[in-house]
């Protein structure tokens, strides 16, 4: 089994940067192009069925992107995959709630519910009953599901590998893919927020302005500190923890740390920046720490510290 979770394209309320929620508000031309890029660049997938939310901006994109394809199915739908439920700030601003809703965009687990709407604890319940009823279908079909932002999100809680960071480094881009294997009941996350279109497109309108140094010392607080690794038999790693020292004997991580300097300012997550650069999670982690540790640290300051140095 297989299960594609598609977040619909740009609307203009996206744009805007407000609270969209159940306003079903269609897509703008970018996010019409978005999904046609998508669907051609997913030709030769076979869908077998495609659910999408009712609201018209989710429904928009799997047409789309099932036309460009080349998939001749129905879509249905199932109001348990909607967005969340704004409530009264629906079509306005986060600002409008104050100091609230910055606990709403930095830790949403704790912010409770929306006034006359919903909670993320209530959207996990509900997009999660959905996600574990079709993988307990256990055949080997292949879905094609629309979503959106929050709602993709509460659904894939359960799959990621830090539960407690809601938001998984950010919102997910417009038309990012989520791909779910699933096979005896277990489900895995086999590529997470994936992009077919440019990465310059990818834009999130939901992100927090900071200083990049308050963006350090936000960041810093949700970074685990890396615990010690012995090498695996390729020389890399390995992915167990034990009391040995790390050893990047194996790899260039003098040339790709400039680039995962600017990767942490771009938003980029501890995960994502692993996954790139084929590297472990502790060692993006330990980079990752000892930038964010050290303002204008360079890359010289980095393997210093990392070699144990300094």
């Amino acid at each position: 089994m297989k299960i594609y979770i598609i977040r619909h394209g740009e609307t203009d309320l996206n744009v805007q940067g407000v609270m969209q929620g159940w306003l079903d508000e269609p897509l703008n031309q970018s996010g019409r192009d978005l999904a046609e890029i998508t669907g051609q660049a997913m030709k030769g997938i076979h869908f077998d069925y495609c659910i999408s939310s009712p609201l018209i901006r989710s429904v928009e994109t799997v047409e789309i992107v099932l036309r460009e394809s080349g998939n001749d199915i129905p879509v249905l739908t199932d109001d348990r995959i909607k967005e969340i439920y704004f409530g009264d700030i629906e079509g306005q601003h986060l600002s409008a709630l104050g100091d609230a809703g910055e606990i709403f965009h930095d830790d949403p687990f704790h912010f409770g519910r929306f006034p006359n709407g919903e909670s993320v604890q209530d959207v996990c319940q509900r997009t999660q009953e959905f996600l574990k009823e079709l993988i307990a279908r256990d055949d080997d079909k292949t879905y094609l599901i629309g979503i959106h932002g929050c709602a993709v999100r509460a659904m894939l809680n359960f799959l990621y590998e830090n539960p407690e960071e809601y938001w998984h480094g950010h919102v997910p881009y417009n038309c990012s893919v989520n791909i779910i294997e699933a096979k005896d009941g277990v489900a895995r996350l086999v590529e997470d927020d994936k992009i077919y279109y440019p990465q310059e497109l990818a834009v999130d309108r939901y992100k927090k302005e900071e200083k990049k140094s308050e963006a350090r010392s936000h960041s810093i607080q949700k970074i685990s500190i890396p615990h010690p690794q012995a090498k695996g038999k390729s020389g890399s790693p390995a992915a167990t923890k034990t009391g040995k020292e790390k050893s990047f004997a194996d790899i260039d991580i003098a040339g790709m740390i400039p680039t995962i300097m600017n990767e942490i300012d771009g938003g980029k997550t501890v995960r994502q920046i692993a996954r790139k650069h084929k590297i472990s999670v502790e060692m993006a982690e330990d980079i990752t720490r000892m930038y964010l540790t050290h303002p204008g640290i360079d890359v010289q300051g980095i393997l210093r510290r990392i070699e144990g140095k300094e």
